[in-house]
């Protein structure tokens, strides 16, 4: 009978130890093992009991930006009602922002030469876009992103010169107020994060920055 026992005992935790290291292995692979993961479908109605509203993050595993999130992302489902959307699934395809009219958006700034060194048009500077208060036509803080042209990007920019210093707005101008129907969500890319009440979207935070701000700053 004793032997029994102490074999029962042995195998019981042999099964512990594997289970253990499944589990250990699982949540290497997935750091968000243990949020709820959504449809796309689903975004707009899910519920929010107890709370005012609730999040849905996009994202992509492989994706350098959304690594760089993973803690903060933890730390907001500790906080707040928060869900999480795959977009590597099939099923979770969206529309895609078309980042090219932006192109034409761009200004010179300045000229760069070999040593690094930027001459700015009179009345330019870097320091003239960043830490700005203006927002876009739907109330998003602006951003502005810097481009030196190279030879590696000029075929991209073709219409500026090697060695042009350029700076184009760095944030999607898409209206997600009107947004009734996941099939009409157009994403600018991972990872993105909204806000969302009574089945509308009423508020978008897109990049590593503006959600770090929102997780540190805000809640």
């Amino acid at each position: 009978m004793y032997k029994k026992v102490k074999i029962y005992a042995i195998f019981t935790i042999l099964i512990l130890i594997v289970l253990f290291a499944l589990l250990t292995f699982v949540r290497t692979k997935d750091v968000y093992f243990e949020l709820e993961k959504i449809h796309l479908k689903n975004i707009l109605n899910q519920d929010y009991s107890g709370y005012e509203g609730y999040y849905v993050y996009f994202y992509k595993k492989d994706c350098p930006f959304c690594k760089k999130l993973e803690e903060d992302i933890l730390t907001l489902n500790d906080k707040s009602k928060l869900f999480i959307v795959d977009t590597e699934k099939i099923y979770n395809k969206t529309k895609s922002y078309d980042w090219e009219k932006d192109i034409h958006n761009l200004k010179k700034i300045g000229t760069i030469n070999e040593f690094g060194e930027i001459t700015y048009i009179d009345g330019e500077s870097k320091e003239k876009y960043m830490n700005i208060s203006k927002t876009n036509k739907y109330g998003k803080a602006l951003r502005y992103e810097f481009i030196n042209i190279t030879k590696d990007n000029h075929k991209v920019y073709e219409d500026f010169k090697i060695g042009d210093v350029c700076v184009k707005m760095f944030i999607p101008e898409i209206d997600y107020g009107n947004v009734v129907d996941s099939k009409e969500l157009i994403l600018a890319g991972v990872p993105s994060l909204f806000y969302i009440q009574d089945g509308r979207i009423k508020e978008f935070y897109f990049d590593t920055i503006e959600i770090q701000e929102l997780i540190k700053n805000d809640l």
